[in-house]
C-alpha cells in the first residue's frame, strides 16, 4: 500500500481572491482603521489575498504571506515567505492579525461595492 502525499490547493483567480478580501474588511470592521495594520496569511495558496490586502488603499496593510509550497502568479504588495513546518518566520510581536484559509460561507452586510 504507498503513501498517498498530499497536493496543494490554490484558487489561482484574483478576482475571487479580491472578494474573500473585501469579506475579511467587512467582517474585522477594518475599513476605518487609521494606521497601517501588519497581517499574515498562514497558507497563502495564490496570494491573491495577500495581494489584496497588500494593494488596497484602505485599509492599510503591511503584509507578509506564508505558505510551503509557491503557487504565487503575483506578489506585488506583500512579503512571501516559504516555510518548512508549522515554524513561522516572524517574531511574537510582528503581526497584529492573522488570516488563514478558511471558508466564509455567509456573507455580511457589508457596503454595495462587495455585491457587484
Amino acid at each position: 500500500m504507498s503513501k498517498s502525499i498530499r497536493q496543494p490547493h490554490a484558487a489561482l483567480d484574483l478576482p475571487s481572491r479580491q472578494l474573500k478580501g473585501m469579506t475579511i474588511v467587512c467582517l474585522l470592521d477594518l475599513a476605518a482603521r487609521q494606521i497601517p495594520l501588519r497581517m499574515l496569511e498562514i497558507g497563502t495558496g495564490s496570494g491573491g489575498v495577500a495581494h489584496y490586502f497588500g494593494t488596497h488603499p484602505g485599509p492599510r496593510c503591511e503584509v507578509t504571506a506564508v505558505d510551503v509550497v509557491d503557487q504565487l502568479p503575483t506578489r506585488d504588495g506583500y512579503r512571501f515567505q516559504l516555510v518548512d513546518d508549522t515554524t513561522l518566520p516572524l517574531s511574537d510581536s510582528s503581526v497584529e492579525s492573522g488570516a488563514m484559509p478558511v471558508r466564509v460561507d455567509m456573507r455580511p452586510s457589508c457596503p454595495a461595492d462587495i455585491a457587484r
